[in-house]
């Protein structure tokens, strides 16, 4: 009898649950952190900061990267990882016709530029982890969108909304029109889930402060699970067969 490949999947994107899903097949452990509920159905492991990867994964064929496309700390972590690996990353958002972007490196310039750019209202729609540069500046109003409980402390530096996803273009656009949220900031996650609001931005003629992403230096990356699939079988070698394509 043949062995069961087993495979890990660092989460954290839509990305990775889809790809957990389609190899179910397979003996599959997708890690995942403590903010997001484990998708029912596929067995998981919780990581943090203190989780040592060397022990973690142990015993594991193959490993593929797909944590939210921002999550570089574990990326730092497990690029040394003598385990067969692909980094799943979704291709970042680009500016179309009527889109009024400003393309910014990091969420400290983001903030600095938001505290100058003369908006009265914003909309954070960053996550919970890159608050900080943000609650440190002295304006505009702050709308914090958050769609995970326990809600972030703001220490009163705006507003902390609790908001579960995924939102259509006109719910989006009443929300900006509703709010008067006069600028948006957004780390260019790429996907389709975040789209809605720039979408709903261009129409409005809202400006959008967009962090651009960190490199990823990894020899091998994909795009899709469906590449990701096609990469363990052909460059890790893993027998999928008989498991979902």
């Amino acid at each position: 009898m043949k062995k069961t490949p087993r495979i890990a999947i660092i989460g954290g994107s839509k990305e990775a649950v889809d790809l957990a899903r389609a190899l179910q097949g397979a003996d599959v452990c997708l890690f995942e952190t403590p903010y997001y509920p484990s998708p029912k159905g596929i067995k998981t492991q919780v990581y943090d900061a203190n989780t040592d990867w060397t022990q973690a994964l142990q015993g594991f064929d193959a490993l593929v990267f797909a944590p939210h496309p921002f999550a570089f700390d574990v990326f730092e972590r497990i690029r040394d990882t003598p385990l067969p690996h692909v980094a799943l990353l979704r291709p970042p958002w680009q500016p179309g016709e009527g889109d009024d972007w400003t393309l910014l490196e990091s969420g400290t310039a983001a903030a600095q530029y938001l505290q100058s750019c003369g908006a009265k209202r914003a909309l954070l729609a960053i996550g919970r982890e890159r608050l900080a540069p943000f609650l440190q500046t002295s304006g505009p109003e702050l709308r914090i969108r958050c769609r995970n409980l326990p809600e972030p402390d703001v220490g009163g530096r705006g507003t902390v909304e609790y908001m579960t996803g995924p939102f259509s273009v006109e719910q989006e656009r009443r929300y900006l029109q509703d709010n008067a949220i006069d600028c948006i900031v957004v780390h260019n996650a790429g996907g389709f889930g975040g789209w809605p609001k720039l979408q709903a931005a261009r129409e409005l003629q809202i400006p959008v402060i967009m962090i651009d992403r960190p490199p990823v230096d990894w020899p091998a990356i994909v795009e899709t699970p469906q590449q990701a699939i096609a990469w363990l079988r052909q460059s890790a070698g893993l027998d999928l067969r008989g498991r979902n394509p």
